[in-house]
């Protein structure tokens, strides 16, 4: 039983793209001799610096968030008592 030529052509594609990343893996394997201790440990210090900058950031956000969110809920609060004060005059005329 013979595939069909679609999946033949979408199994080479996948044959392809684990050769090439196999080759990268080689490549980053061989990349990660250039790099002397020194500068593996200060590369990792800077990563974590960058995420503690990148939490930080975050957090703020977070909390804008949710004063953005309940000024929102104090406004529909707002505009619905408004709304009901409407009906209320609408219904004694």
């Amino acid at each position: 039983m013979g595939m069909s030529p679609e999946l033949d052509e979408e199994l080479l594609l996948i044959k392809e793209r684990l050769r090439v990343t196999q080759e990268e893996k080689e490549q980053l394997e061989k990349g990660w001799e250039e790099f002397s201790e020194e500068q593996v440990q200060q590369a990792i210090v800077h990563q974590r610096q960058d995420i503690i900058l990148l939490v930080g950031h975050l957090s703020l956000l977070n909390d804008k968030v949710r004063q953005i969110s309940s000024q929102i809920r104090i406004l529909i609060i707002v505009a619905v008592i408004f709304l009901i004060i409407a009906l209320a005059d609408l219904l004694l005329v």
